[in-house]
């Protein structure tokens, strides 16, 4: 596996697709930019509502952050949300200094009756939830394993993400994902530490144990998420790669 930003002289990006499914609803679709350049780094997700849950609600989220890289060490400087539920609209805009979030827009304001802001003292030294994954993919993408353990803050939530080398599996050919063959499970563990519901699980208890797939779909390409899975009492949630670019070199799976 190598990494895309290998020649710091030629900008190289990365965007994928990806379907979600809840059991065998068709729920979500999401498409992810990844951009690696002259000491810079952006990444940038928009997603929405699709198939059953559309009928059911409408929501879109579009969410952007620059920084700075340092080889495979990414450094937030600005991060923004823009969601939309319904006839609801959410904001969330940070800003970076030395390293510590600053929330610089929040709307609708956290209400203290049903969420506990989280304390300033919390939020230190964390990063937002597009840098923890892209920090993820490229310490990959440099010879790393499929591990670490992160401090995150995106302007309402504070919590620790730890991930976990797992085994190799071999990923079957299924209609509904792009990638097949040998990928590299990571196990992720999500501890809630504050601004959480209050009607939700307590801070500091572990959720599920859903497992992420990590895997190369062109000769030469990192790896990226493939697939993504976890279980729970109302069922599964899965989501799926459905189409890989990387540079002008695109892959994309058949739709009916």
């Amino acid at each position: 596996m190598v990494s895309w930003a290998d020649t710091p002289s030629l900008p190289r990006s990365v965007k994928l697709a990806y379907d979600a499914y809840a059991g065998s609803f068709y729920v979500m679709s999401a498409e992810v930019e990844m951009e690696l350049k002259d000491g810079q780094y952006s990444i940038a997700t928009n997603s929405k509502t699709e198939g059953f849950a559309a009928w059911m609600f409408s929501w879109t989220s579009h969410v952007k952050t620059e920084g700075r890289r340092e080889e495979a060490v990414l450094t937030p400087i600005h991060h923004r949300v823009e969601s939309h539920w319904n006839d609801r609209n959410q904001v969330v805009q940070l800003r970076y200094e030395d390293k510590n979030p600053i929330v610089a827009k929040l709307e609708p304001p956290s209400d203290s009756a049903r969420r506990d802001p989280v304390p300033e003292n919390l939020r230190g030294n964390t990063v937002d939830p597009l840098t923890m994954t892209a920090n993820l993919v490229l310490g990959m993408a440099s010879g790393g394993g499929c591990e670490g353990n992160f401090r995150v803050f995106d302007g309402r939530r504070r919590y620790d993400m730890n991930i976990f080398h797992g085994v190799t599996d071999e990923l079957q050919e299924h209609s509904s994902a792009l990638y097949s063959g040998e990928a590299q499970t990571c196990a992720i563990e999500l501890k809630r530490i504050a601004g959480f519901w209050k009607k939700s699980t307590k801070a500091g208890t572990p959720l599920l144990a859903p497992t992420l797939w990590m895997a190369s779909p062109l000769e030469g390409a990192p790896a990226v998420p493939v697939k993504f899975a976890a279980y729970s009492s109302y069922g599964s949630f899965r989501i799926h790669l459905t189409r890989f670019q990387m540079d002008d070199e695109v892959i994309e799976l058949e739709k009916d």
